[in-house]
């Protein structure tokens, strides 16, 4: 089934939450190739996401909650799919913005899940995965 995807990121920082989402609008798309997509896609890359972050996370550990609280979730809307990583600790906004970034591991992780990500969806929506 081929399906036209437009890609996204789209970043939320707030003031006690951080978190990045990576997702693709797929408008006309059945809802069985979706939930197949995100049964088999989303929930690896998913997965994936919440481990690097907490491999990766630039800070040396004090409590360990921040590493430990840094989540990744599926998103799965009636028009959207796709996932994010995310801070469960109220200073995830500043491990993310201050200073400038040394801490910040949410936007690295996208950037790093999000090419490959795209890859697989179009991919997968043209039939070639």
């Amino acid at each position: 089934m081929a399906v036209k995807i437009t890609k996204k990121m789209q970043a939320v920082i707030g003031r006690n939450s951080a978190g990045l989402k990576s997702t693709i609008d797929i408008p006309a798309a059945s809802k069985r190739a979706i939930q197949s997509f995100v049964n088999s896609i989303v929930e690896k890359y998913r997965e994936n996401a919440e481990e690097w972050c907490k491999q990766n996370a630039p800070w040396a550990d004090k409590t360990g909650g921040a590493r430990a609280g840094l989540i990744g979730e599926t998103i799965d809307s009636d028009n959207k799919i796709g996932f994010e990583v995310l801070h469960t600790v109220e200073y995830g906004t500043y491990l993310e913005t201050a200073n400038d970034g040394k801490y910040a591991v949410l936007f690295p992780c996208i950037r790093h899940f999000f090419p490959q990500f795209m890859n697989d969806a179009q991919k997968y929506f043209s039939g070639k995965y």
